[in-house]
């Protein structure tokens, strides 16, 4: 709580003994929670929590927000770690080798052990798909270090170009096996562009499958980083509507973080209007 004979620092407009909070409210409406805290702690301000607005909103994810060499994903189980931290987006290579010794598979990249010692304290897998991309592109031999995030992926997505390949048998919650298939097939001596275009059929069957599994054909919305590779939101595409799916894609907003920074700007104008 702040003193109001607190002296304000130069430049401020807060005292010196200004304090914050942090807390949880229920609804999902900013600018009311807000208000909440503003009526009732005049002197006391924060943005409280509000976990009902999903990934992001609750302690969790707010934490990992300024944790910057602490590299977190939000998939359908739940916070994962990645390997490494960060570097594992940096460095694709490190999530190739994560499922290559989970299948038993010898690891190429001689820096495996180094890291592997690190993986005690700050690895629990990603089921990211994203990371899976970086995964096959690193087996490949597409890019073991990136300089910017989806460069590996995009990088197998024009190895696989226009390539005819039937997809594997595979279904979504076994990235190692997927990876090993492809492990498989490139130690057997499979043109690189085959096996990638493989991958991508394979994704693309197994978003129709899942599809169908959920329920009767309605409408299905394909959103998310991964559908900016054109060749994966295609495919995926022509499998739904086979089955009978309504298929919705961007035209205007893009699928990545450039539509989540676009949403957060228009409920940020509709609460404040």
């Amino acid at each position: 709580m702040t003193s109001p004979s607190a002296p304000v620092r130069p430049g401020s407009a807060w005292p010196s003994a200004a304090a914050t909070g942090v807390g949880s409210l229920p609804g999902t409406d900013v600018g009311e929670a807000v208000r909440l805290v503003l009526d009732a702690l005049p002197d006391f301000p924060h943005l409280p929590e509000l976990p009902n607005r999903g990934g992001g909103a609750e302690m969790i994810g707010r934490s990992a927000a300024v944790l910057s060499d602490l590299h977190v994903d939000l998939q359908p189980a739940g916070w994962r770690l990645l390997p490494g931290g960060a570097g594992a987006i940096r460095e694709p290579w490190r999530m190739a080798a994560v499922h290559l010794e989970r299948a038993g598979l010898p690891v190429p990249w001689d820096r495996w052990a180094a890291v592997r010692q690190a993986l005690g304290v700050n690895a629990p897998l990603s089921s990211g798909m994203g990371r899976l991309f970086d995964a096959a592109a690193a087996l490949l031999g597409l890019r073991d270090e990136v300089t910017f995030e989806g460069q590996a992926a995009i990088e197998l997505e024009l190895l696989a170009g226009d390539t005819d390949a039937a997809p594997y048998e595979w279904s979504f919650g076994d990235g190692t096996s997927l990876i090993a298939r492809l492990h498989e097939d490139r130690a057997a001596g499979r043109p690189a562009a085959e096996i990638a275009a493989a991958f991508h059929e394979t994704i693309a069957a197994a978003c129709a499958a899942a599809c169908a599994e959920a329920g009767d054909p309605g409408a299905v919305v394909l959103s998310g980083g991964t559908f900016q590779n054109l060749r994966l939101l295609d495919s995926t595409r022509r499998r739904l509507e086979a089955l009978g799916f309504r298929v919705l894609a961007h035209r205007l907003v893009p699928p990545n973080d450039g539509g989540i920074s676009y949403g957060q700007a228009v409920v940020a104008a509709a609460s404040s209007s």
